[in-house]
């Protein structure tokens, strides 16, 4: 028989006013170890009203309750909610343990097996050799435990850590609840700093920022300005130029340049700025940060990004600098039959980029859709294989990969499981010391290749190796920090070969044509072209964001599906240019979960955490999801889609499928998902959908570039549909300047070329 099912959310508890609990734990009905999540019976003191009590007067407590046992008082912030199933339960998100004092509550305390070593007889024995002085004993006297029966020295070591370590989680669970930090936290802290949390917390927040994940520097403030920390000390000066430096890599950034990164800092802490640049110099000097001239002025990179840089940079330089043996085969004898086989005629920058593979080893392969990359991907993969030589394809996602493997017929794989990623040491099995195996490795959309990956990779290719680079110049950037693909082009140290001629039959696609259109600075065609089947594309003018939302709604909910025979969740993919606003991915993903997926009765909905624009997040079973980090261990990369396929509040756990695989989320997991009705175009990057619905308004003014637009509309695979503001969309279209982004890839790899030293 499995736990009882209670719900960590409910509609209407978010709307709950707060309240505060105290009684004493009688019972744990329910536990999960790996997160803390428990149901526990409470006995309650002072007055509360019948209804939220059961029929023996207890009320029922949910939540993570790191700490919490038998027979401990309790003070509980939270709210009052309705379970559909199990009734009335207080659902907690602060809670102060405090020990018991009578004998019968310390006995039960210690009869819980909150304490290991210790079960109900010797608990029973315990309690009944000291009395009231018990906890006192082990506090102080624990050596004292000797002369009760039972107790060997072995048992006694056992018990003795077994105190100190809830001694340790019960004041760092209570200096939590003082301060206003969530007691959520308490498990994370205690997993990162064992029993040096309390200390460290206490002595120095900032720490947090840069060491435990999703901290982040704003709440590490929080703390430390409860705690009366000066806002002048210097680890908080610190950690807001180490804070500004670390988001800056979350928006593709390796460096800043030094005058915007003190101006950043400087607003963080509203600091007097003479103050902010004092420290610089100083983490420069210990070591944690680095400084180069850079285009007139001065670059500022944290330590690691710069280290992975110039690392990628020698390692490409490697490979250019390489010989390797070319194909003895007759090309010409090829060619005919590689388009006998396949009843095409290679255009003539198709040949060349098969010839230089051939021959040289080392390409850098680019162009739009309908270009022709596939079929010349198709003609090198043969080319190698007729000269039995090995060959390896792989994809920085788990989507692009399986794109690749379609299109080319050939096995692909992602980057991650091509270099034997080791979940349990976080390293790769594939590296300097013991390369791919591989004759030529084939890497595909290359423009989603961060910097950190790109190393990695490079570092496992063989001097030998034929290595065939492969990407949309065009598109946006990697999502991660880098700007991999533009800067191996700008650095010209490796052979780059355009593919341009759109083919004839991409030419009956308007979503191509437009695409290369936009590319050119054109406005979109709106007719399909003559003799073409019906239009995959189309423009509906709207001029307020109200409207735009009534008309995605209608599209998504009837029109698209009715039309074109899709699924409103599985095959339409709303693309935004944001993540905030009326027309970003947080509204529009409420707006199309209560349309598509509206919320059942019953324990169906997990509270987890909040979506991009800072509201709360509930994730429903059925609902379109994506997971928004790298989890190598779960085997599921950044920007991959799935469905949630069930809800275990009873266990703070969901279960989401991505393609085929089933993964398991704990509630303080689930954060890595968002919502993915829609999704901003960025994050879009590697996948195809069979429709893609892109709303485009002034709203979105910061983020209307040319390359943006193209990004989203080479998303479609079937039907493509902007709906907005025609100025706005043409804004964007003349908008050919990306947005900037600071990396230093190919000014290293330049330097090498010219027999400079990067140190």
């Amino acid at each position: 028989m499995g736990p009882p099912e209670h719900s960590t959310s409910s509609p209407a508890a978010a709307e709950a006013p707060r309240e505060r609990l105290s009684g004493v734990v009688l019972r744990v009905t329910y536990r999960n170890p790996d997160n803390d999540f428990q149901v526990v019976k409470v006995e309650p003191e002072g007055p509360i009203a019948a209804p939220h009590r059961d029929r023996r007067g207890e009320v029922v407590l949910v939540g993570q309750l790191p700490g919490i046992e038998v027979g401990q008082s309790i003070e509980a912030e939270g709210q009052w909610s309705v379970h559909p199933r199990h009734g009335p339960q207080f659902q907690a998100d602060w809670v102060k343990p405090r020990l018991p004092t009578g004998r019968r509550g310390m006995e039960a305390y210690l009869a819980s097996g909150a304490i290991k070593g210790i079960g109900p007889v010797l608990a029973r024995r315990i309690v009944e050799a000291f009395g009231e002085r018990t906890f006192e004993v082990l506090d102080a006297e624990i050596d004292r435990l000797r002369g009760v029966r039972g107790i060997t020295p072995r048992r006694l070591d056992q018990v003795r850590r077994a105190w100190w370590e809830a001694r340790v989680d019960r004041s760092l669970i209570a200096f939590l609840g003082e301060h206003g930090i969530p007691v959520t936290w308490a498990g994370r802290l205690r997993r990162a700093y064992g029993e040096n949390a309390l200390a460290i917390v206490a002595s120095n927040p900032y720490r947090l920022a840069a060491e435990v994940r999703g901290m982040g520097f704003a709440r590490a403030d929080a703390i430390a300005r409860r705690l009366g920390l000066p806002a002048e000390a210097p680890d908080r000066i610190d950690a807001a130029i180490r804070h500004v430096l670390e988001t800056a890599a979350e928006d593709g950034h390796t460096f800043l340049p030094r005058d915007r990164l003190l101006a950043e800092a400087t607003r963080w802490v509203s600091l007097d700025p003479a103050l902010v640049e004092g420290r610089l110099q100083p983490l420069i000097e210990e070591g944690r940060l680095f400084q180069e001239p850079f285009d007139g002025g001065t670059a500022v990179f944290l330590v690691a990004w710069r280290e992975v840089e110039v690392d990628c940079a020698r390692q490409l330089d490697r490979l250019i600098r390489a010989r390797r043996p070319p194909l003895r085969l007759d090309l010409p004898q090829f060619f005919e039959a590689f388009e006998r086989r396949a009843r095409i005629r290679l255009a003539p920058a198709q040949r060349a980029a098969v010839e230089i593979v051939a021959r040289d080893g080392l390409l850098v392969l680019t162009g739009g859709p309908g270009t022709g990359k596939t079929t010349t991907l198709r003609a090198v993969i043969e080319i190698f294989a007729a000269a039995r030589r090995s060959l390896r394809l792989a994809a920085p996602t788990g989507r692009a990969a399986r794109r690749l493997t379609e299109a080319t017929k050939a096995p692909a794989e992602t980057i991650h499981r091509l270099l034997g990623y080791q979940p349990v040491t976080g390293r790769f099995a594939f590296g300097p010391g013991r390369p791919i195996e591989g004759d030529l490795i084939i890497v595909d959309e290359c423009s989603m290749l961060d910097v950190a990956l790109a190393r990695d990779l490079l570092a496992a290719v063989r001097d030998d190796a034929a290595l065939l680079l492969v990407g949309d110049e065009d598109q946006l950037p990697s999502v991660g920090p880098g700007n991999v693909l533009a800067d191996v082009i700008a650095s010209g140290r490796l052979r780059v070969l355009r593919l341009q001629e759109v083919f004839r039959q991409a030419e009956a696609s308007l979503i191509v044509l437009n695409a290369h259109r936009i590319n050119q600075g054109k406005f979109p065609l709106l007719a399909s072209p003559a003799g073409s089947e019906a239009s995959d594309f189309f423009f509906i003018e709207r001029q307020d964001p109200p409207s735009i939302l009534e008309t995605i709604k209608m599209l998504v909910a009837d029109r698209i599906p009715r039309r074109f025979g899709l699924d409103p969740i599985a095959d339409i993919q709303v693309l935004t240019p944001m993540r905030r606003g009326d027309l970003g991915v947080a509204g529009l993903n409420r707006l199309l979960q209560n349309l598509l997926n509206p919320r059942r009765e019953g324990p169906a909905a997990l509270l987890s955490g909040e979506d991009d624009g800072g509201g709360p997040m509930s994730l429903r079973v059925g609902d379109r999801v994506m997971q928004t980090v790298n989890e190598y261990e779960k085997d599921v990369a950044n920007g991959e889609i799935g469905r949630v396929e069930a809800v275990r509040p009873e266990a703070g756990e969901i279960l989401v499928r991505f393609e085929g695989r089933l993964v398991s989320y704990l509630a303080d997991e689930a954060r890595q998902l968002q919502l993915a009705y829609a999704v901003t175009i960025h994050k879009s990057q590697g996948s195809e959908y069979p429709a893609v619905v892109i709303p485009v308004h002034g709203q979105h003014h910061v983020m209307l570039q040319r390359n943006l637009i193209y990004t989203a509309l080479t998303r479609a695979r079937r039907l493509a549909c902007i709906v907005g503001s025609r100025r706005a969309l043409w804004r964007a279209i003349r908008n050919r300047r990306p947005a900037e982004r600071f990396s230093a890839l190919g000014r290293y790899l330049a330097a090498l070329g010219q027999g400079r030293g990067l140190d």
